[in-house]
């Protein structure tokens, strides 16, 4: 199974508060988030890192896949990397990005073609 790997910067005080901004994104776009990791924030909060897995097996579907996702979550992505290899993207509420649910200051996606799985 292929996957897209997450990183969620959350404004949250508690452990508690962080999770149902975690469980409200996994509501919002379908998905159950995978080899999830919680760390302290240098600032405030939390981040968390988790993977996605999808069921597409060839590399142009899978980065189509993960825009979608990524546009349910919000607006105004900003697209980085090589979108042949090791494309990611970056939102943050900081700037013009929206995020379609609260307690998220920034979110972020990328994709590796190297990790790529044979089926």
């Amino acid at each position: 199974m292929n996957a897209s790997y997450w990183k969620v910067w959350i404004d949250a005080r508690t452990v508690e508060g962080a999770k149902k901004v975690i469980k409200h994104l996994a509501e919002l776009i379908e998905m159950d988030p995978q080899e999830v990791e919680k760390e302290s924030s240098y600032k405030s909060g939390f981040v968390y890192n988790f993977e996605l897995h999808h069921y597409e097996r060839f590399w142009d579907s899978l980065l189509l896949a993960t825009l979608r996702v990524a546009q349910r979550i919000g607006n105004g992505w900003t697209i980085c990397g090589d979108v042949d290899t090791d494309p990611s993207g970056v939102l943050s509420t900081s700037g013009k990005g929206h995020v379609h649910t609260s307690g998220v200051s920034m979110i972020q996606w990328a994709l590796f073609k190297s990790r790529l799985a044979d089926l």
